[in-house]
């Protein structure tokens, strides 16, 4: 039988968005008759949205020690507590764990990788960031053990994102700091066999950097899984606009943005009519006072739910909505594939980037982070919506799972 080694920091027990991307493809891994093993942080908790569902009883989960506090990642209803748990993750990395929190994991993670290798005589094997730590300990993996096929799967671009840029606001301030970020980086690719990315933006800015590796870049998406629209949900009357996910890293601000596009119209029917449901783990108390009036009648602020129920609530919206921050248009969120696969109204707010591409093509809602290109916006899809245009099926099957997996496997020896 074929074997595979995934080395992924977060997993099922542990959620968030973060461990769908390997749970998905080891689910699919299996099907193509592969014997699945996952090297993952010994997380002792079990978050409330998760993919467990779909981890498949075959594979074999190992677990590695890590150094970083896992009490600190899970999840608390209790507000002190939570509090707690928020200032020490901040502290903590900024003090000690400023590269992430499997930087200091180096010695369990390759003393049980190492292992697994040779016991189960595995030759591919995959290395998925972020943290991005674990891209640049598996790289002693390859060293130690060139036999190997060593994919990196970069979920975001290291140096890219802001925090380890240098000298700028937010980012890395001591230089010794950045060069070790640099080194680290070009180590992790240097003894890659493969380096996959999320998008093609990624691939070609991350290619751009590092030409010299030739061939080396390969970009595979996320995608959709079948299985989870097995189930149909009729499509709802209502004149609204969902979206479930984080709105961290300054997507709040495209919220804000449809907000002040709403305030600044003022038409009667978007007024009386548009509702804007988030599911999200924003706290409403930190909301700007000018939308004061607009909760609870335009916007709605939800706590996440599960995915299952996620893609009932997604089947029924009118629209749904798609957000990429100011400062990352290269960005090809999760969510959207649930969008794509339910073949839903989608509305993406970007400054550009594949993405835009992509669903201007599909003829979908396109908007960058300007007031007036919102507010007509705003008054297309209200103007869509009162016309009851039959949605025209649009075919979204590149993004389909079964797909993009023997994209991966065309990467193994």
């Amino acid at each position: 039988m074929k074997k595979i080694l995934i080395i992924v920091y977060k997993f099922p027990p542990m959620g968030g968005v973060g461990t769908r991307r390997w749970v998905k493809f080891s689910k699919y891994l299996v099907r193509f008759g592969y014997k699945v093993h996952i090297l993952t942080a010994d997380y002792k908790f079990k978050d409330e949205v998760t993919w467990s569902l779909d981890v498949e009883k075959s594979i074999l989960i190992h677990k590695f020690k890590s150094k970083y506090p896992l009490w600190l990642l899970s999840e608390s209803s209790n507000l002190f507590l939570k509090q707690v748990k928020r200032y020490s993750n901040f502290f903590l990395r900024k003090l000690f764990f400023y590269i992430d929190i499997a930087q200091f994991d180096s010695k369990p993670l390759t003393k049980k990788a190492k292992y697994i290798i040779n016991k189960y005589e595995i030759d591919n094997v995959i290395a998925s960031g972020h943290p991005v730590s674990i891209n640049y300990i598996a790289a002693y993996l390859k060293i130690d053990l060139p036999r190997i096929n060593l994919i990196q799967d970069y979920r975001d671009n290291w140096n890219d994102l802001n925090v380890y840029r240098f000298a700028e606001k937010n980012g890395i301030r001591s230089f010794a700091r950045k060069e070790k970020l640099a080194f680290n980086e070009f180590f992790a690719l240097f003894y890659a066999d493969k380096v996959v990315n999320v998008s093609t933006d990624l691939t070609n800015n991350l290619q751009s950097k590092h030409s010299n590796f030739g061939s080396k870049f390969v970009t595979i998406t996320n995608g959709y899984d079948s299985d989870d629209y097995v189930e149909e949900v009729p499509s709802g009357d209502f004149f609204d606009i969902i979206y479930a996910g984080s709105i961290c890293n300054e997507r709040i601000d495209a919220i804000y943005l449809i907000l002040d596009a709403i305030i600044s119209l003022n038409d009667d029917f978007i007024n009386n009519n548009l509702r804007i449901i988030v599911y999200s783990n924003f706290d409403i108390r930190r909301i700007d006072k000018k939308y004061q009036n607009l909760l609870g009648k335009n916007i709605s602020f939800k706590s996440l739910i599960s995915p299952s129920r996620v893609i009932k609530e997604i089947s029924q919206a009118s629209f749904c909505l798609s957000i990429n921050s100011k400062f990352a248009p290269y960005a090809f969120g999760t969510k959207i594939f649930d969008y794509m696969a339910l073949n839903k109204k989608i509305i993406h707010i970007s400054y550009g980037g594949i993405l835009s591409e992509i669903l201007r093509d599909k003829k979908q809602f396109v908007c960058d982070y300007q007031l007036e290109n919102m507010k007509n916006l705003l008054i297309e899809i209200k103007n869509n919506f009162l016309s009851q245009e039959a949605t025209h099926v649009v075919d979204y099957k590149e993004f389909s799972l079964d797909r993009i997996t023997k994209k991966l496997e065309n990467l193994f020896i």
